[in-house]
């Protein structure tokens, strides 16, 4: 039970860090050039990330 919870947090901690990331580098400069970050070269990793953490949560419910 108490795994469940553990679980679900360390789901949301990454989704909200997902989130800021996300909200923090939408009009960032690339690392090697001076365009901006896309979701097909940067973004992508961030939303899997997202997708991941709602898997934690949806994992820790069932637990409890």
């Amino acid at each position: 039970m108490i795994l469940g919870y553990i679980v679900g947090i360390i789901g949301m901690w990454v989704f909200s860090d997902s989130i800021y990331s996300i909200t923090l580098y939408v009009n960032a400069p690339t690392y090697d050039t001076n365009k901006r970050q896309t979701w097909k070269k940067d973004h992508w990793v961030r939303a899997v990330r997202a997708a991941l953490a709602i898997t934690l949560m949806v994992i820790g419910a069932k637990l409890i």
